[in-house]
């Protein structure tokens, strides 16, 4: 016996509580992981120091606000400007965190014909190298020369598919000479629950099979 239409819109409201697709506005966190591919030699007996090299492993997350305004709503480009609670990355040794402080933004574009962007941008801590004077930011740009990635410009709680995208890296910038000290190539982007949205998800599918069970008796 199938849901009733009132049963199955019970069903649908309650999964839309704890499902990351339909809910509502609210802030949300993508995690990455990317490999370094290359490093700034000024700096390598610092990095070398922290376990810093090529191949080393680099993860992290960047917490954005759904309802960051979209300050160039030109239709085929977005710029969401100070969209960013916290972010943070490890890059083998060497620990990085968010620095509110200072200017934030992830740019996507949309055009018809290529290329797409993703771009994030995302200001951190001043660094504890010697030699560095900071301050950092963490940059991660996705490229789709053919413009097949989006469809759109709005800033959405899933994350960019990096398959996508032909190009993609990850740099980690001085901010007073802009010199990319880390460059890496990105290796995953995914969606992070949050503990309330996965215990709402379980309370939200324990409740769709209570009602199939209650509909087939």
């Amino acid at each position: 016996m199938s849901l009733s239409p009132r049963r199955a819109r019970i069903a649908l409201l309650v999964l839309s509580l704890g499902w990351p697709g339909f809910a509502a506005a609210a802030p949300f966190t993508i995690g990455y992981t990317a490999v370094v591919t290359d490093t700034d030699p000024y700096a390598d007996a610092a990095f070398n120091s922290l376990g810093v090299g090529v191949g080393g492993t680099i993860s992290g997350t960047y917490t954005l606000e759904s309802t960051t305004p979209d300050t160039d709503p030109s239709g085929d480009t977005a710029d969401y400007d100070l969209p960013f609670l916290d972010a943070d990355a490890a890059i083998s040794g060497y620990l990085l965190t968010h620095d509110p402080g200072r200017f934030a933004n992830v740019l996507i574009f949309d055009v018809a014909g290529g290329p797409d962007w993703y771009s994030v941008s995302m200001p951190v801590a001043d660094s504890p190298l010697v030699g560095v004077p900071g301050p950092l930011t963490l940059n991660l740009l996705l490229v789709d020369q053919d413009g097949d990635a989006f469809s759109t410009t709005a800033i959405t709680l899933v994350p960019p598919d990096l398959s996508k995208f032909e190009t993609n890296f990850f740099v980690l910038n001085d901010g007073s000479s802009r010199d990319e000290l880390i460059v890496g190539t990105v290796t995953s982007l995914f969606w992070v629950p949050e503990p309330s949205s996965v215990l709402l998800l379980g309370v939200g599918l324990a409740a769709v099979i209570g009602l199939r069970r209650r509909a087939e008796r």
